[in-house]
């Protein structure tokens, strides 16, 4: 119902198919994880069964999908700065990325929420209604954008990260709390969505010349 054009609901590929894609796909993963090391391989083996549980349950619930996934995305930065032995250079961009996409999350929540509903999944747009879903996005959006100065303040990152991220980051992100509405269409909440994911490599790019 929500993206119907997509490899398993089109039937370009077979639930066997994608069973077999999946199980090779996880298993080279840890493969890699583990000629890093114990505790990448353990750290992967971690996030792979947190994933699994969001696609077998958590997906179908208020918020705890939302944030295990927005956790998983965070914890990407800490495990790139755990490879090379400096966890703690990747926690801010983390932080950064577990609020950008919190509030994505819930954006497609709201544009999933006809076919979630036939699905019985009980999301927060679901279950309370897309006026409170974009009244929530809003605010985890509005938290993002005062947690984007803080790399600056305390001499983390540079004047060129905040330069970027103000006019690059933030504008975009003002931008889709001025427009976002319960009124707004599966395909304006699409684009949306789009928007905040090119958005993503704006602010990669903040952090990485703000170093």
């Amino acid at each position: 119902i929500n993206k119907p054009q997509r490899p398993l609901p089109s039937g370009r590929i077979s639930l066997k198919g994608a069973g077999l894609m999946f199980a090779a796909l996880y298993g080279a993963g840890l493969i890699f994880a583990a000629l890093c090391g114990k505790v990448m391989f353990f750290s992967a083996l971690i996030i792979a069964l947190l994933l699994y549980w969001y696609s077998a349950a958590l997906k179908k619930t208020v918020l705890w999908g939302n944030l295990l996934v927005s956790v998983v995305s965070g914890f990407t930065f800490i495990y790139g700065a755990m490879s090379v032995g400096g966890w703690r250079g990747g926690v801010m961009p983390a932080l950064l990325a577990f609020f950008f996409h919190f509030g994505r999350e819930l954006l497609k929540d709201m544009q999933d929420v006809e076919g979630d509903r036939a699905g019985n999944a009980i999301t927060f747009s679901a279950k309370y209604g897309l006026k409170q879903a974009a009244v929530l996005t809003k605010t985890v959006f509005l938290i993002l954008i005062a947690v984007t100065v803080v790399p600056f303040f305390f001499k983390i990152y540079n004047e060129i990260y905040l330069i970027i991220v103000i006019f690059g980051v933030d504008s975009v992100l003002v931008y889709v709390i001025s427009v976002l509405n319960d009124r707004m269409s599966a395909f304006q909440l699409g684009r949306l969505s789009k928007l905040l994911k090119a958005d993503m490599l704006v602010g990669l790019l903040a952090i990485y010349l703000g170093l």
